[in-house]
């Protein structure tokens, strides 16, 4: 299951608290976690259900904002999924806005969906459809006060290079920035891309 544990400067730690049962679902990525300047905090995984048309990946998450919601949200478009789970990527600004990335590493596609201060997420779009499978799905995400998302991934083919991607409060996204390149395919296969974006963008 997924278990969570709240600090505090004047209590000190919580006892841990389960969020989500053993059993629910056919397998789960390792979760994500997000926090503004309010306190208000928003966990993601990834699920994979398995039923009679195939095996399905979602993302799922779960919002504190004074307690935790009981039942998970699920985020996004289901999408198939045969043996790997993308990982959920989160950021949350200091207003509280949120970004959520993942990757669909069997459709090599990055998606993303936001959610506003008050925890109502739109709906998902694809970033990407060229990532490198797992490696490629790794990305770094920032968001400022005005709401401005930043995204930057690897991606291993044709040539070794790092992408972002940005888009303003409420705009449509620019077209990608190759930030680096190198004429090597696939040496950077494997590595993340590491992302901070500050409060004024």
């Amino acid at each position: 299951g997924l278990w969570s544990q709240r600090f505090t400067p004047t209590t000190g730690w919580a006892r841990a608290e389960r969020r989500v049962a053993a059993t629910e679902g056919f397998a789960r990525s390792r979760p994500a976690i997000a926090i503004d300047e309010q306190g208000r905090a928003t966990l993601a995984w990834a699920r994979m259900d398995v039923d009679a048309s195939g095996a399905w990946q979602s993302m799922q998450v779960l919002r504190w904002n004074g307690q935790w919601a009981t039942t998970p949200t699920p985020v996004g478009t289901r999408q198939p999924a045969r043996s790997l789970l993308g990982m959920p990527f989160l950021a949350s600004g200091p207003t509280g806005d949120t970004a959520l990335v993942w990757s669909v590493p069997e459709a090599r596609r990055l998606r993303i969906a936001i959610a506003d201060r008050d925890g109502t997420w739109g709906l998902d779009s694809v970033l990407n459809e060229g990532i490198d499978g797992e490696f490629g799905g790794r990305p770094g995400v920032g968001i400022d006060t005005r709401g401005a998302v930043t995204v930057a991934w690897s991606q291993a083919s044709p040539a070794a290079t790092i992408h972002t991607r940005r888009r303003s409060a409420n705009g449509p996204w620019v077209a990608d920035t190759i930030v680096t390149s190198t004429p090597t395919a696939g040496s950077v296969a494997g590595f993340d891309a590491g992302l901070a974006v500050n409060a004024s963008g």
